[in-house]
């Protein structure tokens, strides 16, 4: 699980995102064009416990309880996707990155 976790921030801090997904929840998603690898991300997701679904080229964890335990069990890392999960915890609303840009810069 460790190697696991270790594997999944790192893939997160590169190559994903937390944005908003309808009115008042959000969406993590990594994005790669390898189909092939999606799915095996999705897999190891699955054995840490996490629900997945892949549309296109993006997989995605939309439950707002396993947004908040990816969170508290990757520890990411990325100083930007901390921010707009705190934002998020706090007002239910994910930031724009026009929005971070913003804030960053105050």
């Amino acid at each position: 699980d460790e190697i696991a976790t270790a594997y999944l921030r790192g893939l997160f801090d590169t190559d994903g995102s937390i944005h908003q997904h309808h009115h008042n929840t959000a969406a993590i998603e990594i994005i790669s064009t390898d189909k092939v690898y999606l799915n095996e991300v999705k897999f190891l997701l699955q054995e840490v416990g996490f629900y997945s679904s892949i549309s296109g080229k993006n997989l995605y964890i939309y439950k707002k309880e396993d947004i908040h335990r990816f969170f508290k069990i990757i520890k990411p890392k990325n100083k930007k996707h901390l921010l707009k999960y705190q934002i998020f915890k706090k007002t239910s609303k994910v930031p724009s990155n026009e929005d971070m840009l913003k804030l960053m810069h105050r």
